[in-house]
């Protein structure tokens, strides 16, 4: 028996991404996401802290309002209160299939995963 094996991804050295846990219900349903730092090389994340804290704590402000919504927060609400960017975050967060999709996914860890030059994986809680 043989088989035959395509390349459907390419090799992960040398970058950078923060990843998301978005979770619903009880933590029923998971939903992670990965958002790469395309322009932060993981062995060159210390010249780029600035930015990396800015995503950091963009995400983390959407934690705060997904803790404190109740499902009750609104796109509009959201864009006046914390601007355009924290509303794009906000409406790009997974609806909660435990509840007919009405509401948003709570965000339940936040990390920073690193690859290196050999692809092996890094991970810091944030």
């Amino acid at each position: 028996m043989s088989f035959k094996f395509k390349k459907t991804k390419d090799s992960q050295s040398d970058k950078l991404y923060l990843f998301v846990n978005y979770e619903g219900g009880d933590g029923d349903t998971k939903h992670p996401e990965y958002y790469e730092f395309k322009n932060i090389k993981f062995s060159e994340y210390q010249n780029h802290l600035e930015e990396i804290q800015s995503k950091i704590k963009d995400f983390k402000t959407l934690k705060k309002i997904l803790d404190s919504s109740s499902g009750d927060v609104e796109y509009d609400y959201v864009k006046t209160e914390y601007g355009d960017k924290i509303a794009r975050l906000f409406d790009d967060a997974p609806n909660d299939p435990q509840c007919d999709y009405q509401w948003k996914c709570y965000v339940d860890r936040i990390q920073l995963v690193g690859f290196d030059s050999e692809g092996n994986k890094f991970e810091a809680y944030v």
